[in-house]
C-alpha cells in the first residue's frame, strides 16, 4: 500500500472540502448566494468607513468566495478590484453574479507571484482561521510585502475569547487556527504591521428586528463583562466578546 506524506494528506482534505465549499458548508445554491449578497449591504456600510476615499485604490480580496465584498465595492465606485478563491464552485457563482474580477487559484501562490507594493488594501474575510500557524505567519508576511506603505490589511475571523464562539470556531471542518485580539496582534506585529485595531462584530442596526438584536446583545454583553471582570480582575474596555471580530492593520 502506497503511503502519503502528511502534507499530501492535508492537501487532499482541503481539496475535497473546498471543491464544493458553497454547497457542502454553506448549504447554499446560486439563488441563495445572491440573496445573501444583498443582505450583506448593512455590514458593508459599517466596513466602508475603514476603506480609502480614493476609488482607484487597488483592492485584493483573498479567499473572496462568491464576491460579497467585491460586489459592494464595485457598487460603491471602486474599480481596481481583484478576488482570488480556491473553490471552483464559488468562482463560478461569482462570475454568474457579474464579478469577472474573481479568479480561481491558491491565495498563497497568488501572493507569491505578485510584485511588492502592488496593493493598497488586502481583504481576508474568514480566511486566516483556515491556516496552520506556520502558514498564517507566512501569509501575513506576504500580505505585508504586497501592500504599499500605509496600505490596509482588513481581516474578519472567529474570536477565541468570544461568547458562544465555539459555534463559529468548530462550525467549519476546514478551520485550523482560532485567535483572539491578543494573538492576532502578536502575529501581525511579527509580520511588521502597526496601528492594529480590533472591533466587535456586533449586530448591525438596519431595521426593527436588528434594533432588538442589538439591544439584547448590549444587555448580554454588560452581564458577560461583569462576569469576566469578576473572574479575571480585568476591566479593560478593549475586551471583544462577539463570536467574530474585525481587525484593521496598517503597514
Amino acid at each position: 500500500m502506497t503511503s502519503v506524506t502528511s502534507t499530501q494528506e492535508r492537501e487532499t482534505y482541503r481539496d475535497r472540502l473546498y471543491h464544493h465549499y458553497l454547497a457542502h458548508h454553506r448549504g447554499a445554491d446560486l439563488l441563495e448566494a445572491s440573496a445573501r449578497l444583498q443582505g450583506a449591504y448593512p455590514y458593508f456600510k459599517r466596513l466602508s468607513k475603514h476603506l480609502p476615499d480614493n476609488k482607484s485604490a487597488r483592492v485584493l480580496d483573498l479567499g473572496c468566495g462568491y464576491g460579497i465584498w467585491l460586489h459592494w465595492l464595485k457598487q460603491a465606485g471602486y474599480h481596481c478590484l481583484e478576488g482570488i478563491d480556491r473553490s471552483p464552485e464559488q468562482v463560478e457563482a461569482a462570475h454568474s453574479l457579474g464579478l469577472d474580477c474573481v479568479k480561481q487559484g491558491d491565495i498563497h501562490d497568488h501572493l507569491a507571484n505578485r510584485k511588492p507594493e502592488s496593493c493598497d488594501v488586502v481583504l481576508a474575510f474568514d480566511v486566516l482561521e483556515h491556516h496552520r500557524k506556520e502558514e498564517a505567519l507566512q501569509f501575513a508576511d506576504e500580505v505585508f510585502r504586497v501592500l504599499t506603505p500605509g496600505g490596509l490589511f482588513i481581516l474578519h475571523l472567529p474570536n477565541g475569547e468570544g461568547f458562544l464562539s465555539g459555534s463559529i470556531a468548530y462550525g467549519d471542518f476546514t478551520h485550523e487556527l482560532i485567535l483572539n485580539r491578543h494573538s492576532l496582534g502578536q502575529l501581525l506585529r511579527c509580520a511588521g504591521f502597526s496601528q492594529i485595531s480590533t472591533y466587535e462584530d456586533t449586530p448591525v442596526v438596519h431595521g426593527g428586528l436588528s434594533v432588538i438584536r442589538y439591544l439584547v446583545w448590549k444587555i448580554a454583553r454588560t452581564v458577560l463583562r461583569i462576569v469576566y471582570a469578576a473572574q479575571t480582575g480585568d476591566t479593560n474596555d478593549g475586551l471583544i466578546l462577539t463570536q467574530n471580530f474585525l481587525a484593521i492593520a496598517r503597514k
